[in-house]
């Protein structure tokens, strides 16, 4: 009897299948995985954000103020201002009132975001204020987060709501809470809306 060596067509075949079907199996579950990965990545930039800003109000002595902004441009970073809109996700900005006239001067800036996105090279993540009278947070129209020099929120509780502009009522949203006391919070795992 002859010796084989390689494979037979069939075989062949047969695990080209087989390596197909685990494909068709394992990828939507590595779509979810990163998806869900983008998600908690830009609700930890915002978290971090918003303790930057609480941070800063206690160091510095003054009022913070993280608000939205979607004037970046890279050359003009220092420049950049509030622009009194509820779409956080174009980005936010971090200034301290130094001067207390409650406008943002360009060396009043501590740090600026860009906008988010879901990394696929589409800005579709959506960050924006939501209300939540049964908890007593937010009123849906949030355009800035003041912090006091004690750390405290300089007005009511407030809730933001993160989650990809297109995520199909599944479970990628994440809420971002902050208690008059200042220190935010995220739960994730809500239904997108």
């Amino acid at each position: 009897m002859m010796k084989r060596n390689g494979f037979t067509l069939i075989e062949l075949i047969i695990t080209l299948i087989v390596m197909g079907v685990a494909a068709a199996i394992v990828i939507p579950g590595f779509q979810y995985v990163a998806r869900s990965n983008r998600v908690t990545a830009n609700t930890n930039d915002f978290v971090t954000a918003l303790s930057l800003a609480r941070s800063t109000a206690v160091t510095r002595g003054r009022r913070a103020i993280l608000c939205q902004s979607d004037e970046f441009d890279a050359s003009q970073a220092a420049n950049r201002s509030c622009t009194g809109g509820t779409k956080w996700d174009l980005g936010f900005i971090l200034w301290v009132d130094d001067n207390g006239d409650g406008a943002t001067q360009p060396d009043e800036v501590v740090r600026v975001w860009q906008a988010l996105d879901d990394n696929d090279g589409t800005d579709d993540a959506d960050l924006g204020p939501v209300s939540d009278t049964a908890s007593g947070f937010g009123s849906g129209s949030a355009t800035r987060v003041t912090y006091t020099p004690t750390g405290r929120l300089n007005g009511p509780a407030l809730m933001f709501r993160l989650q990809p502009g297109d995520c199909g009522g599944q479970d990628f949203a994440r809420l971002i809470s902050i208690p008059i006391g200042g220190r935010p919070s995220s739960k994730g795992n809500q239904k997108c809306v």
